[in-house]
């Protein structure tokens, strides 16, 4: 049943309301799920940034990305993504909305990276400067301030010369909660998630180092490596300085794992499309992709973004988002 909305002072037809999170992992058709996720992924690739990761940039490595993550505890952006209904809000999800005060100081300072604000530390956004941030070194007990490397270059941080004494490298357990980390006197805390601790260890040439990690973690070598092993499929992530296995059960998605375009995938199990890029097809008014190896078309109009477009974020077709972000802004 299709409601009416009321955009730019024009009525028009819409779709209901996508679902949740929730609804995407458990009240759905296998071909349901994908026709959903194909739609969002596609928005959220035409709206992502240059320098996001490939798996938003691009909406078949999205797709993927999304069904392999469902239901993940711990990660809260798929949540925020799946409710998402306009760049504004896909990018209050991926950069979040940032510091005023840090906006402020970055806008001022054209090519300014980081600098010091009292005994705060600002970090300046490289896309868009609302993103620029703004971290207190009180709490570590260091004070912000500048250190040079060798060849010049200068980067503000929280210097805390005690606990990150010159030259100290290491990364190192605060407790269960968080890992230390050191570098040029510089003192950076990482809290641990939910379900994971931190756990100290040393590397081949003893430096010691230190991760959040699952009490399952089971650790692997080649970082990206994927297989099936029947209908799970087992990922190989970066974690910390090891890499880590990441299973996924396909079958309780209604998938099976296989073989999309030599990479180890959940799929439908039919025929693989090609896994060719993204085209724009129909004069421009639909993208269309290969999605859990079936071929997805998606009309631009109907996510509220302009017509599909060959020059978007990386080397795919993408739907139009200039206008849409304009309007979400």
């Amino acid at each position: 049943m299709l409601t009416i909305a009321v955009m730019g002072g024009a009525c028009r037809a819409s779709r209901p309301t996508e679902p949740t999170l929730e609804d995407l992992t458990h009240a759905r058709s296998a071909d349901e799920r994908i026709d959903v996720l194909a739609r969002k992924c596609a928005r959220i690739a035409s709206c992502a940034h240059p320098h996001d990761a490939p798996r938003l940039r691009d909406p078949r490595a999205c797709v993927d990305d999304w069904l392999e993550r469902l239901g993940d505890p711990q990660d809260p952006v798929p949540e925020c993504l799946s409710l998402a209904a306009s760049c504004g809000d896909i990018d209050a999800c991926l950069h979040g909305t940032g510091d005023p005060r840090a906006a402020e100081l970055c806008a001022a300072g054209p090519g300014l990276v980081t600098a010091c604000d009292g005994n705060a530390l600002v970090a300046c956004a490289s896309d868009d400067v609302r993103e620029s941030t703004l971290t207190p070194c009180g709490p570590l007990g260091a004070t912000c301030g500048e250190t040079r490397s060798a060849g010049g270059l200068v980067e503000h941080g929280c210097l805390s010369p005690g606990a990150c004494p010159a030259n100290a490298t290491h990364t190192r357990c605060d407790g269960d909660a968080a890992v230390i980390a050191c570098h040029d006197q510089i003192e950076e805390r990482v809290v641990c998630k939910p379900g994971t601790a931190c756990r100290a260890h040393k590397d081949e040439d003893g430096e010691e180092l230190a991760t959040c990690e699952e009490p399952t973690e089971v650790r692997c070598d080649v970082i990206g490596a994927r297989t099936c092993r029947g209908s799970m499929l087992v990922r190989c992530e970066a974690h910390g300085h090891h890499g880590h296995e990441h299973p996924v059960d396909c079958a309780a998605l209604g998938l099976v794992c296989g073989d999309v375009a030599g990479r180890a995938t959940c799929t439908t199990g039919e025929t693989p499309c090609a896994g060719g890029a993204p085209r724009c097809d129909r004069s421009r008014e639909t993208l269309s992709y290969c999605a859990a190896g079936r071929v997805e078309h998606v009309v631009c109009d109907d996510l509220g973004l302009g017509a599909c477009e060959t020059d978007g974020n990386g080397p795919v077709a993408l739907c139009g988002a200039g206008h849409a972000r304009a309007r979400t802004r």
